[in-house]
């Protein structure tokens, strides 16, 4: 670039430092933008708890929030150390709690070096089906009132009989 060139040149930059009203319209214009690019849809609301199985915090699983009436997808969150917190759409809310562990009895091969066959311990659901696949728990998630939820978890039915996991 050489003469007239130049001069174009540096006449826009003078002329973009002379317009301070542009600074101004991109300040206004920016929340704008930036509202544009949060959550649409139905509003979801914290919710979060506590899950205890036989009296001990859960270590790990899954908390699921299925809508009653069946009319939307669930929401679920991790459960760690017996504590889950998670976002839900309100209304009533019918609760599964999985969870799942090596078995100590159970193995399943993999492949191993040289193609031989290796047995690593199984995976194994442990919580009962009253609290996930026929679970009756359920929840209010409510948009103006607490949504902090506990349950307590027994492997034993309440007529005292224990439940064998092992079978589940």
């Amino acid at each position: 670039m050489n003469g007239p060139e130049v001069r174009d040149a540096a006449a826009r930059v003078i002329m973009i430092r002379r317009a301070p009203w542009l600074h101004v319209v991109l300040a206004a214009l920016l929340p704008t933008i930036v509202a544009g690019c949060g959550d649409s849809g139905p509003r979801r609301y914290p919710v979060s708890g506590t899950i205890t199985f036989d009296d001990k915090p859960l270590p790990d699983g899954e908390v699921i929030f299925f809508p009653a009436d069946g009319s939307a997808q669930p929401d679920a969150g991790k459960i760690a150390d017996g504590k889950f917190s998670f976002r839900s759409l309100p209304g009533k809310k019918r609760v599964e709690i999985r969870a799942d562990r090596l078995s100590k009895t159970k193995t399943i091969p993999v492949d191993g070096e040289g193609g031989k066959a290796k047995w690593i311990p199984a995976r194994e659901v442990y919580i009962p089906p009253q609290y996930n696949t026929e679970s009756k728990l359920f929840v209010e998630v409510q948009p103006d009132g607490p949504r902090a939820f506990d349950f307590q978890l027994r492997s034993e039915h309440r007529d005292g009989k224990t439940i064998d996991s092992s079978k589940l």
